[in-house]
C-alpha cells in the first residue's frame, strides 16, 4: 500500500492519502512523535449515544451541534461533523486512538476531500498532539528578529490580525492557531506548522478591501463560519523549530490607545494566563490534565508571559507590530 510521510507540528505523519498542503519527510528521519492517518472513505462507524460522552460542546445542546467531540467508552476520541442537521448529506467522522497515535478518517462522498483537510490539520491533529502528551498553546507562533514568540488570546483578541501585521513587517510565521511545545535539553522549543495564516472574513474585508480577496479555507459551504487564508511563501514562513523567547497574551482592546500596553505577569497570574490558553484540552483525561499542569508550571518558570492591551483601531496595526517587535528585541 502506498504511504506518504510528512512532517508537521514536530510530528511525523504516515498517511495512506496524499496531503498536498504539507511537506514530504524522509522516512529515515527520527521523530519523537509519530501519528498514522488512515483515510477510509465513506465508512462512518455506527456508534450509539450511550457509547460516547460529550467533550465539546459541553452543553445540553451537544446533540444539536453540527461539529462535536466525544470520548468513547474504550478511551478513543470521536470528532464528528454532521451536515444532516442543516439539510446536507456531508459529514466527516474522525476517530482518534486513546494515545493519539492513530486517526481513522471517514467522510461522505458528497464532501470534497479538500474540505476535511483544514479540520484534520487543525482541531484533529491538535487533539492528537494533546493525547500524545504534547503541550499546545492556542495561539500563533512567529519568528520576530530571530526570536520565537507566541501570541495567545481568546476569540476576537486579535491574534491573526496582529500576526498578519507582524508578517507584513518582516516576521516569519512558525505556526497558526496551534503552538506545540517540546523541551530539548530542558529548553522549550516551539514546533512549526505549515505556511498558511487563517483570517476572519471581516478582517480580510477591512485589510484587503473584500472578504473574498483571499482564498476560502473551505470551499463555499453553509458551515462553518468560513474563514479565508493567506498563503505564505518561503520568505514569510520558517519550517524549523526554535527556542521560545516570550509569550504575549492579547488580553483585550481599548478605544483610547494609540500603542499597545505591555504588562509582564508573574507567579500565579502567569500560570493562569497559560492555563487559560491551551489548545483542545477538553480531550485530556485526569492524568493528562495533571501532566498539562506540570508542563505549564515548568513553562511559566522559564518563559516570560506579557499581558498586552491593544488599540482597537485597525489603523494602528503598523504601530502595534513595531511596538511588539521592539519589546521582543529589548526583552
Amino acid at each position: 500500500m502506498t504511504q506518504w510521510v510528512y512532517r508537521v507540528f514536530g510530528c511525523t505523519l504516515r498517511s495512506n492519502h496524499p496531503l498536498d498542503e504539507l511537506r514530504a519527510w524522509a522516512e529515515t528521519e527520527i521523530s519523537p512523535c509519530t501519528i498514522t492517518l488512515e483515510f477510509v472513505g465513506n465508512k462512518p462507524l455506527d456508534l450509539s449515544t450511550i457509547e460516547q460522552a460529550p467533550l465539546y460542546p459541553v452543553t445540553p445542546r451537544w446533540h444539536e451541534a453540527i461539529y462535536r467531540v466525544a470520548r468513547l467508552t474504550d478511551g478513543r476520541v470521536r470528532m464528528l461533523l454532521d451536515g444532516s442537521l442543516i439539510g446536507s448529506a456531508e459529514y466527516f467522522d474522525f476517530i482518534l486512538s486513546a494515545d493519539g497515535a492513530h486517526i481513522r478518517l471517514a467522510w461522505a462522498d458528497e464532501m470534497p476531500f479538500q474540505d476535511i483537510v483544514p479540520y484534520l490539520l487543525n482541531a484533529c491533529l491538535g487533539a492528537a498532539l494533546r493525547l500524545r502528551g504534547v503541550l499546545c498553546l492556542h495561539g500563533n507562533a512567529l519568528l520576530s528578529g530571530g526570536r520565537a514568540i507566541i501570541l495567545v488570546g481568546g476569540k476576537g483578541a486579535g491574534k491573526s490580525t496582529t500576526t498578519n501585521a507582524l508578517i507584513d513587517a518582516g516576521a516569519l510565521l512558525l505556526s497558526d492557531d496551534i503552538a506545540p511545545l517540546r523541551w530539548q535539553a530542558g529548553v522549550p522549543f516551539v514546533e512549526t506548522g505549515y505556511p498558511r495564516l487563517r483570517l476572519r472574513r471581516d478582517t480580510v474585508a477591512q485589510l484587503y478591501g473584500a472578504a473574498d480577496a483571499l482564498p476560502a479555507v473551505w470551499t463555499e459551504r453553509p458551515y462553518p463560519l468560513n474563514k479565508r487564508y493567506r498563503p505564505l511563501d518561503a520568505t514569510q514562513f520558517n519550517a524549523q523549530a526554535h527556542p521560545l523567547s516570550a509569550i504575549y497574551w492579547l488580553a483585550g482592546r481599548h478605544d483610547g490607545l494609540d500603542l499597545p500596553i505591555f504588562k509582564p505577569l508573574e507567579g500565579v497570574a502567569r500560570i493562569m494566563a497559560l492555563a487559560g490558553n491551551t489548545f483542545a484540552n477538553y480531550v485530556l483525561n485526569t492524568e493528562g490534565r495533571r501532566a498539562e499542569l506540570a508542563q505549564i508550571q515548568q513553562l511559566a518558570q522559564q518563559i516570560p508571559v506579557i499581558q498586552v492591551t491593544l488599540p482597537h483601531d485597525l489603523g494602528a496595526l503598523a504601530a502595534i507590530s513595531a511596538a511588539l517587535h521592539d519589546d521582543v528585541r529589548h526583552r
